[in-house]
């Protein structure tokens, strides 16, 4: 609730017993929180920032979303170990790496889509100009039904970041339909067939929780008066090329212009860690759950003294 928690929910509780109180809790939030949308920005994330990855896994799941591999809906596929729902990377990230594209924009949202676990074990590190155009020839429609740009332009890997833009537009369009149809109450019609297994729980494991973590940190260091850092920061050369995407950042300081540039990195290449230092940021942070950058914060800025802290590393006292 961004109002007063007492207004808001005998608000909430005062529709209850009338005729369609599911109609007047979503006129409410309307009136309290505007009719939403959601725009391509909002898909402009890598893993590390999840907020619309169980949208988009609905959306897959219940809006008509076509495996790639067998033409059918995702849902309809019977339940086995092969057409257990995994993350696919349109580009794989293996292939982008060999043409030097960072982790972390492979990881961008507009390049993920559902497969089969068999679909995309047998895609493996295929080119997309190469893969997508037998898609776009034995099974019509397939790319489309995920949203992906079916211009073989945007498939080059030169094109890459034109591929996200436009792929992340197409989400957005397809995000707002869906929730204007929810909104209408044209609901979803079930799946015809069985709901096939859910996705690699790895994968979808590190997805979450480095997102969490970003998440942590940042409700860690506003709990300390200091802003919240910038997810998914771009830095560029001198000649304004894009050289690496830094998961969390604060390009000013912790403190405006009063401490040097500090970034956060989760599971980065030295590559894009050797990108962060040259771009300026001279105090840069790897540990998998953060803890280095909180203690920095503790002590190198909010000057608590260490002596407060037991063995263990945990605060005391």
């Amino acid at each position: 609730f961004s109002s007063s928690t007492d207004t808001a929910l005998n608000q909430d509780l005062g529709v209850l017993g009338e005729s369609n109180p599911i109609e007047s809790l979503r006129q409410n939030l309307i009136l309290a929180q505007g009719n939403r949308t959601v725009g391509p920005e909002n898909f402009n994330f890598n893993r590390t920032s999840a907020r619309l990855y169980p949208l988009l896994h609905i959306m897959s799941r219940i809006g008509g979303a076509r495996d790639w591999g067998t033409g059918r809906a995702l849902p309809d596929h019977e339940p086995s170990p092969d057409t257990a729902l995994e993350l696919h990377h349109i580009f794989p990230k293996a292939y982008l790496r060999e043409n030097e594209v960072y982790p972390s924009d492979a990881n961008n949202f507009g390049n993920y889509a559902f497969q089969t676990r068999k679909t995309n074990r047998g895609i493996r590190n295929r080119e997309p100009a190469d893969y997508m155009r037998e898609v776009v020839e034995h099974l019509p429609g397939a790319l489309e039904s995920q949203w992906v740009p079916t211009n073989p332009d945007r498939w080059k890997v030169e094109n890459y970041q034109e591929f996200l833009a436009e792929r992340r537009h197409l989400l957005a369009e397809a995000a707002n339909e869906f929730m204007e149809s929810l909104r209408s109450g044209n609901l979803p019609a079930a799946a015809s067939g069985t709901v096939s297994g859910e996705l690699d729980a790895d994968e979808e494991e590190e997805i979450l929780e480095e997102g969490e973590i970003l998440v942590k940190l940042n409700e860690f260091v506003v709990q300390g008066d200091i802003p919240a850092g910038e997810l998914d920061y771009k830095v560029s050369d001198a000649n304004g090329n894009l050289t690496a995407t830094l998961d969390l950042a604060w390009p000013n300081g912790l403190q405006d212009g009063l401490s040097e540039p500090v970034a956060v990195l989760i599971g980065e290449t030295d590559a894009v860690i050797n990108a962060a230092f040259n771009a300026g940021f001279r105090h840069v942070f790897t540990s998998p759950d953060g803890e280095d950058f909180m203690y920095y914060v503790r002590h190198k800025i909010l000057g608590e003294d260490e002596e407060s802290e037991d063995e263990s590393g945990n605060e005391v006292g």
